[in-house]
């Protein structure tokens, strides 16, 4: 849902920003350029995980051969933090991971 809003995002903007919307309503909200980028790192936590359950979703009968090695790499690469990772992406890199621990 979210990688879909940023698709179209600019294209959501436009049309709230035309000239029809704006004479209905004069305090017309959008999301600002520092949301917009959380969400594209939002993403870019939230895309291996996809990856992998989609992966594990299409095997049959997926086994612990499977699985056990691909959590071990989201938790030592995907889930690492990096020096460009702000605050917000921290904790979720850091919440998803201790979640993760444990299954």
């Amino acid at each position: 849902m979210l990688e879909r809003f940023l698709e179209l995002q600019p294209a959501v903007y436009a049309a709230l920003m035309s000239k029809e919307i704006r004479s209905k309503e004069k305090d017309v909200t959008t999301l600002t350029d520092a949301d917009v980028t959380l969400a594209e790192n939002v993403m870019s936590v939230l895309t291996p995980l996809r990856t992998v359950s989609t992966g594990l979703c299409k095997e049959s009968c997926p086994t612990a051969s499977l699985i056990l090695p691909l959590q071990k790499k989201l938790l030592e690469q995907a889930l690492t933090f990096n020096d460009t990772d702000t605050p917000a992406i921290r904790q979720l890199k850091q919440t998803i991971a201790d979640d993760l621990k444990p299954r």
